[in-house]
């Protein structure tokens, strides 16, 4: 089904409604193998690990104070890639270095597949999937409008 971008860009929260979401705190995602799982976040990602309990293990950027749960799930369900975490790097050659890098190198860093390296509107990105077939992309990110 369409939808007018304009139309949804417009709204707006309407008054009196009685709470206030402050901050979005996180999402979730699965995994089979934790130990192997974190293992890819902190050494091919460079996340790190929050916090963790015997069922769960939080991952996120150093610098942000958004992160990720971690749950170790069986059976999984598995998204298509659409449903992806972006993490944004800092310039087209960290892109494209980690592109050749996961495509020529990848399954021994539990890279399961990789996308095309696509560049668009001064952007370039791509998508792959972990071990636990979770996707993500890997962006140059928004340039800012000057």
């Amino acid at each position: 089904m369409a939808f007018n971008p304009a139309s949804i860009k417009a709204l707006k929260r309407p008054e009196g409604i009685p709470f206030d979401i402050f901050k979005l705190g996180h999402v979730v995602l699965n995994c089979k193998d934790m130990e192997r799982s974190a293992r890819f976040y902190v050494e091919v990602l460079g996340l790190e690990i929050a916090a963790g309990f015997n069922t769960a293990q939080y991952i996120k950027h150093p610098t942000s104070p958004w992160y990720i749960v971690v749950l170790q799930r069986s059976p999984r369900q598995y998204l298509a890639p659409v449903n992806r975490f972006t993490l944004q790097m800092a310039s087209t050659a960290d892109v494209e270095h980690a592109h050749r890098q996961f495509t020529t190198q990848g399954e021994p860093l539990g890279i399961t597949e990789v996308g095309k390296l696509e560049s668009a509107n001064g952007e370039v990105n791509f998508t792959f999937s972990d071990l636990d077939k979770n996707w993500w992309e890997l962006t140059t990110g928004h340039k800012s409008a000057s």
